[in-house]
Formats: C-alpha cells, structure tokens, sequence
C-alpha cells in the first residue's frame, strides 16, 4: 500500500530551489517568504438593541371581565416574535380589537407554544371561561407576558411592547389585543396607522394590513 505525504508549499518549492541550484539569494528570498495576509474583515455588526417602550411585567394592568369581543374580519397588523422557531421568521398575525375599551389580550394556546421553551414567558394557570362576540365562550388556560416587536414606521425603528396576555386553548387569528393602546388610529387608502400610545407621553406610529 502506497503512502501518500503532503508536504507545505513553502517547503516543496525550497526543495525544487536545491534541485535547481539556485543562488543563496534566490535561496534566502524563499526562506523569507510568509503567507500571505487574510483580508482584514470586520465582524458583522448586531443589530441595534430593541428599546422596549412598554411593559405591563410588572404593572397594573387588571381586566375585571375580559372579553374576546369587537372582533373584525380582517387582520389588522403584523408584529413579530423576538424568540421564535428556527423554522420560521417570527411573524405573527395580530387582529386589533376596534372598540376602545379594554377588555384584555389573547393569545392561542398554539402560538404561545411555538415560543421556544427557554424563551417562552412563564405561564399562570387559569381556568376561567370568557364570553367571544361572535357566540360561545372560550377557555382561558392561563395568564403571561407577551413580549413581542413592532416596526415604527415614521423612524424605521423597532421596538418592543411586553402585554398582559391571557392564553385561550383556541384563536382564530393567533393574536388578539386591546384596542385602547391605539386611540389616534386612522384610516388610509393602503390601510389603517396605529398610533401606539404608551401613557407616559411616548408615542409610535405602526403600519396596518392593506385593505383588500
């Protein structure tokens, strides 16, 4: 069996250069060389730290009787998780309750789960039932903390709001949220602007879902 070496570039053409008898200094530019520089390369640059404009982790943010009620036809925005499966980009579906009463934020059993484990925000248990509009009445399982991130469109910044979210075994849009955070809302041609305002004198500006 025949045994194959490899040797390094260098030291072959310093071998070829004995065999060829060249000068000593012919000899000494060999001995000299060095390999060649790796281009200087910056690591990529991460991405700008998300601000998060609103957090109700530790606030009070009560609902006496929550309702999956003002439910529309039509999604109202996309907003993304921060954590997410590898399998997908984060994107989520979120319909806006159009009245501008507070009656809480669901969100499907499902999409919570689809949060990776680490990542996922703890869960209280819950078992209390809550009336939908559109007839019947639906499971709460328990009780979290949403974050997730928002694209302002008048900066092109991003951000992040962290709400009090009751989990339901079943939603149809995956995400349902109170319609109060939005009282200057408005209608476009290409679709409604939420204006996002977080009762400390911040505001944000967010695209809506194009009307078909």
């Amino acid at each position: 069996m025949r045994i194959f070496r490899t040797f390094p570039t260098n030291r072959i053409r310093l071998h070829r250069a004995l065999e060829s008898n060249l000068s000593k200094t012919a000899w000494q530019s060999l001995q000299s060389e060095q390999p060649e520089a790796m281009p200087d390369t910056q690591p990529a640059s991460e991405e700008e730290p998300l601000s998060t404009f609103y957090d109700e982790t530790y606030g009070d943010n009560f609902i006496k009787n929550p309702q999956i009620i003002g439910m529309s036809n039509a999604l109202s925005l996309i907003a993304q998780f921060e954590h997410h499966a590898p399998n997908t980009d984060g994107r989520i579906a979120v319909l806006i309750n159009k009245e501008q009463i507070n009656f809480g934020n669901f969100i499907s059993r499902s999409l919570y789960d689809s949060i990776p484990q680490e990542h996922r925000p703890a869960l209280r248990p819950a078992g209390f039932l809550v009336n939908i509009d559109s007839g019947g009445r639906e499971r709460v399982v328990g009780i979290t903390h949403i974050p997730m991130i928002l694209n302002d469109i008048n900066t092109g910044k991003r951000f992040r709001v962290v709400l009090r979210t009751f989990v339901v075994k079943r939603l149809l849009p995956g995400m349902f949220i109170s319609g109060h955070y939005f009282p200057g809302t408005t209608a476009g041609v290409e679709g409604c602007e939420y204006v996002y305002e977080f009762g400390n004198g911040t505001k944000a500006s967010v695209k809506g879902m194009p009307f078909e």
